[in-house]
């Protein structure tokens, strides 16, 4: 009877498995919100401010990259960037192995590595416009480059926001264990006519049981970059991996390659050596308490009405954080042993292990908030740079000759002398041209 029953099980608590090209849409627009509202962008306002935007400047609007521009809020454009970044094919480049440090071969073609193409925009050169090197690009047109129109200034400042959220949707991706996996998964068309067709159960699952049900938990983990650690993540690639073909680092496609099973590498495939099984965290366990778990926790429960009895194998793991070891965590339900596991060791074959919705549903309270949390530290990283202007030892900065007086080129300030500092934590001045922009507003006289 146990058999039977099982059986429906696996059908029963799969869930909607609608195909997904990566994390949904919404899902990855949601995470970054999350970000950006955890970021200094708002909890810091002197960003903004010394970028030379109003006080208000999380409220005003810029117009994104659409053929048609929209305007939108800060936080729209950070949406806007992580959906637009799966438009096409773009998501084949979505992948990286920490293990070989690169990305994804499929059919003969070989797509850039995620922090390749996020970073510098190597492979299609329609990325290079969507990459973090353009968008320091965007904030130098914005802020340093004196010569162009306000209407400029602000289109560049849009476009800028915009591409961070593009750059952070790869980490978000790294929080998914098939794209630091080497597994491909597609919806596509093309996919489906040349035999690739491999949609995401665990993204779908996500999508249709967790965002869309109000069920995901996007809080809990801190940005990784502040001013109080300003050494573990002092380049981009760092968000990505801290190590060299390598999973023990503290970036996140090494914490999501080394602590979870995805699909087609799952305990009983030997292409990665992480997570490792320990046969003694296989833990038989009722079908019922797992439906109360996710009844009293934050996750959609499970379908109502199927009354179901009997046990599942659950396979437990430690998953451990290099950056914040007090993190570590214990995943009860990592992955799932098959129901007819003794048989298949009586016949001498292997163990066969699966994935449902218990499985996802863990990895997910683990991984969400850490796409967060690294998304937020990278716009942090972005905009860490500070300077500090300071009166040079004559005690002014520039003398006004007011004999002369409203004529070009000649009244005013010629020349301003001052001390500069840079105040960025962790990080010395390099070689490079220094640009100062001076900003006047109207003041009061007095008599």
């Amino acid at each position: 009877m146990r058999t039977y029953v099982m059986i429906f099980l696996a059908g029963s608590l799969l869930g909607n498995t609608g195909p997904t090209l990566a994390y949904d849409p919404v899902t990855h627009q949601d995470m970054s919100e999350k970000a950006f509202n955890a970021s200094a962008l708002v909890t810091d306002p002197t960003i903004l401010e010394n970028l030379g935007l109003p006080p208000l400047a999380r409220k005003q609007t810029f117009s994104n990259s659409e053929p048609f521009p929209s305007q939108r809020e800060i936080f729209g454009l950070f949406r806007d960037g992580a959906d637009f970044e799966d438009a096409n094919t773009r998501a084949m480049n979505h992948f990286f192995n920490p293990l070989t440090g690169k990305g994804l071969t499929v059919g003969g073609n070989t797509y850039s590595a995620s922090p390749d193409w996020a970073i510098d925009g190597k492979g299609d050169p329609s990325t290079v416009q969507f990459s973090f090197k353009a968008a320091r690009q965007y904030l130098w047109e914005a802020v340093a480059n004196g010569s162009n129109s306000y209407a400029y200034r602000q289109k560049q400042f849009g476009l800028m926001f915009e591409t961070l959220g593009h750059v952070i949707h790869h980490l978000q991706d790294m929080a998914q264990p098939q794209h630091v996996r080497d597994e491909m998964h597609c919806d596509l068309l093309p996919c489906e006519i040349v035999g690739l067709y491999n949609p995401s159960l665990y993204e779908s699952f996500t999508k249709d049981e967790g965002q869309a049900a109000g069920h995901l938990t996007y809080g809990g983990y801190d940005p990784v970059y502040s001013s109080a650690d300003p050494a573990t993540f002092n380049t981009p690639r760092n968000f990505w991996t801290t190590t060299t073909n390598a999973n023990t680092g503290k970036g996140i496609a090494e914490y999501t390659n080394r602590g979870f099973v995805s699909k087609m590498t799952n305990f009983d495939n030997a292409v990665f050596s992480s997570p490792q099984l320990d046969p003694a965290n296989i833990i038989p366990t009722d079908i019922g308490s797992l439906c109360a778990w996710e009844a009293a926790s934050a996750h959609t429960p499970c379908p109502p009405g199927l009354n179901l009895s009997g046990t599942m194998l659950m396979i437990a793991n430690t998953v451990t954080d290099n950056y914040r070891e007090s993190q570590k965590a214990v995943n009860p339900f990592a992955s799932t042993a098959s129901i007819y596991d003794e048989d298949l060791k009586d016949a001498g074959k292997g163990a066969i292990f699966s994935l449902n919705r218990f499985n996802f549903n863990t990895a997910q309270d683990l991984l969400i908030p850490r796409a967060v949390g690294y998304s937020a530290g990278l716009i942090n990283y972005f905009f860490r740079g500070k300077m500090q202007i300071s009166l040079p030892d004559e005690g002014v900065y520039g003398i006004v000759d007011h004999s002369v007086e409203k004529t070009i080129d000649v009244s005013g300030f010629r020349t301003i002398k001052l001390k500069l500092a840079n105040m960025t934590p962790g990080e010395a001045m390099g070689a490079g041209e220094l640009v100062a922009v001076a900003k006047f507003g109207l003041g009061r006289a007095c008599a």
